[in-house]
């Protein structure tokens, strides 16, 4: 269930990033998932599954890049300065909604 979420909001981005204007097939070169969590946790995993699913799907690769650490801020820093171009997409949970409420 949870799975399938997960695959239908990655689904959601890609028709989002590819609907900007964009005349060419997307994605044209391949699309890095980031996760903001050490690899072999929960949603490393889930991530590469929505990464295989994706590349099955788009027929071009989907990278799993993992940056952990400062619960999932390092990340959050990393897709915030990235280009929005749909070839930046970011796993998360729901630390990222919660941390800037602990911090000052």
């Amino acid at each position: 269930m949870i799975l399938s979420r997960w695959l239908a909001a990655a689904a959601a981005c890609a028709l989002a990033a590819a609907a900007t204007g964009s005349v060419a097939q997307f994605p044209e070169r391949p699309v890095r998932l980031l996760v903001g969590f050490a690899v072999g946790g929960g949603t490393d995993i889930s991530s590469r599954v929505i990464a295989k699913s994706l590349n099955d799907l788009w027929g071009k690769s989907v990278v799993v890049d993992n940056r952990p650490g400062a619960d999932a801020s390092i990340a959050s820093a990393e897709i915030a300065r990235s280009k929005p171009d749909g070839y930046n997409i970011m796993v998360t949970t729901t630390t990222i909604a919660i941390t800037p409420s602990q911090r000052k």
